[in-house]
């Protein structure tokens, strides 16, 4: 074969170099013009089983909602918005409501199976989508289309498409663009392709498999937001009442009951050291990285997201953060300001000058001052030295050594609150990086299945839940 193709390109009977850019033109050309150019480029070529075909050959019915005005007071019906799905899913806690007097409740009652589609949003949110399960009665608002699937669509396959990546730059790169948002209007989203597996029981597959994914996250969110109202709970007793069975309570001024062996002290009685951070511009490379007012995490600092400094010798020693030290948030929104974090990583990190470094002396362990200043008590009490700024609020090294800190006299009793605490937090990291290996496992899905790359066998079990939405 290889000398053939020597002898050819020697005799001139090959393809010539001319002929072979008209070639690649011609397909650039029909690139170009293909109709669904952009479809094709985010989902790929399909299996011959599959099709692409348009939203309004998909559809029952495509229709925008009810455009009287809203109110956020509860007065009358409860209305779906942009809020509502801003995270994927119905969040109830996020509609609007018109008087029942200015709806057509049958005319815009959500049905089951729906899919609300943001075609007002943001750039970056455009395009965001969530089913409707039926869980309460919710009506159709303005700037979100509804979109029930004809009978040949799983509307959870469909939901998966819209929802999956692919979907997100379809509809993004089909959007327009104006001051502030952008927009999709019923003719563009109609006129958008998907791919479609022709056999409605592959549809209800795939659908099946993303959605244990799906319910498998949403336990394990449960499970995260259930430990944290049990940490809340936890840290209020024992900071009140101890880790032991304390027999005697002595009343203090601001602070209420506490065990009478336990003493008050200060912040500033407390710390050995208190320090502003570096004042100096960052850069995205560099010899040290540098903690700053983002890289808190449920009271740990984190090395992410990271920028970094070059500094000399002398001002690394100066600002480099020790285990065991806290970081204190002097500036930011009201909400964030006065959050702490304790340092446990191994590498060499510094500070910049919203944070104020808090070394701890030998009255107590850092930990559990770290997790008495993040706690409701620690927070709502340091807030109260916030000076409020437009848009910031701030706390200086001063205002938070004033804060008072109940402090068991035994450092046994202070280590085993700290052990009770870190025991939940193990539990939320633990689930966290759970979660976040689900999420990853339902991306890479996605990108398999939905697009024919990966086909799943007859053996998948068509979940109920799946099927019920369809009619």
């Amino acid at each position: 074969m290889s000398n053939q193709a020597s002898l050819d390109d020697i005799s001139g009977s090959g393809s010539t170099q001319k002929e072979k850019e008209t070639e690649e033109t011609s397909k650039d050309n029909e690139r170009r013009f293909d109709p669904i150019r952009i479809e094709r480029d985010e989902f790929g070529d399909l299996p011959e089983e599959w099709e692409y075909k348009p939203i309004d050959k998909l559809k029952e019915y495509l229709e925008s909602g009810c455009s009287k005005s809203q109110n956020k007071k509860g007065n009358g019906f409860p209305v779906s918005r942009i809020e509502t799905i801003a995270d994927g899913t119905v969040n109830y806690k996020k509609v609007g409501y018109v008087p029942e007097d200015k709806i057509d409740a049958e005319k815009y009652r959500h049905k089951k199976g729906e899919l609300l589609f943001s075609n007002i949003n943001s750039r970056e949110e455009i395009g965001k989508t969530a089913i409707f399960k039926d869980e309460k009665t919710l009506y159709h608002g303005m700037n979100i289309l509804r979109i029930k699937l004809s009978e040949e669509m799983n509307d959870y396959f469909g939901y998966y498409l819209f929802d999956s990546e692919m979907g997100y730059r379809v509809f993004f790169r089909n959007s327009q663009a104006a001051v502030g948002q952008s927009s999709i209007n019923q003719a563009q989203l109609k006129s958008i392709n998907l791919p479609v597996p022709e056999d409605l029981d592959e549809q209800r597959r795939i659908a099946s498999v993303l959605y244990n994914v799906d319910q498998a996250i949403q336990k394990t969110e449960e499970i995260i937001e259930q430990t944290n109202r049990v940490k809340k709970g936890l840290m209020q007793d024992l900071f009140t009442e101890g880790y032991y069975n304390h027999e005697e309570f002595e009343e203090h001024p601001l602070l209420g009951e506490r065990p009478a062996s336990w003493s008050v002290e200060t912040v500033g009685d407390l710390t050995k050291k208190v320090q502003y951070g570096l004042s100096e511009a960052l850069q995205e490379e560099g010899e040290y990285p540098i903690f700053r007012m983002n890289n808190y995490e449920n009271g740990y600092m984190r090395d992410y997201p990271m920028k970094y400094i070059d500094l000399s010798e002398d001002e690394f020693q100066k600002y480099k953060v020790e285990k065991g030290d806290i970081l204190f948030n002097r500036t930011n929104s009201h909400e964030l300001v006065g959050k702490t974090g304790i340092f446990e990583l191994e590498e060499d990190y510094v500070f910049a000058s919203y944070l104020v470094r808090l070394r701890t002396n030998e009255k107590v362990d850092p930990y559990y001052l770290n997790f008495f200043m993040n706690s409701e008590e620690g927070q709502n009490r340091l807030k109260t030295f916030a000076t409020k700024g437009v848009s910031q609020s701030n706390i200086n090294a001063s205002s938070v050594q004033k804060l008072k800190v109940p402090v068991p006299n035994k450092k046994e009793e202070q280590k085993k609150i700290v052990e009770a605490i870190k025991n939940l937090d193990n539990k939320i990291e633990w689930n966290k990086n759970y979660l976040e290996d689900l999420n990853s496992l339902k991306k890479g899905l996605m990108q398999d299945l939905l697009t024919g790359k990966v086909r799943t066998s007859e053996d998948v079990k068509v979940l109920d839940e799946v099927v019920e939405v369809e009619g």
